[in-house]
């Protein structure tokens, strides 16, 4: 890809775009004076090499101990030793509003008793990533 220098003018903001999904999410950025130049992130750590350079990564924290490390996406470890949240962008929905189907299966259920065993109320399990 080709960068094009840019002016003090189109360094004035960066403008951020973040899609969180359920089971993957996304971020991408651009200078406010060049919005048709879109940068997306494609590079995360990541404990396997092959997924490294993917422009989604998987919605899922890994938290290691009450106040241990947090690992996130692609950095969690593989090894099937921990169990990693995943689906916790529903548990900020009111349940209410799901539809039975979701709100009754079992990744939600197994959401809920993740966020709970590490003291986590729903608003504040996503932060992790973003506090890096």
């Amino acid at each position: 890809m080709v960068r094009t220098r840019i002016s003090e003018e189109d360094e004035k903001a960066i403008i951020i775009g973040i899609d969180f999904g359920t089971t993957f999410s996304g971020v991408s950025w651009a200078y406010s004076g060049q919005p048709d130049n879109i940068e997306v992130i494609s590079r995360w750590e990541s404990k396997i090499n092959l997924n490294s350079e993917k422009e989604k990564v998987p919605s899922s924290i890994l938290f290691q101990g009450k106040r241990g490390n947090t690992s996130w996406g692609y950095a969690i470890p593989n090894d099937g030793k921990q169990e990693p949240l995943k689906w916790f962008k529903l548990l900020l929905v009111d349940e209410r509003d799901l539809p039975d189907n979701i709100r009754d299966s079992s990744q939600i259920a197994t959401a809920r008793r993740l966020a709970k065993s590490r003291s986590r109320r729903p608003r504040s399990v996503g932060a992790p990533p973003f506090t890096d």
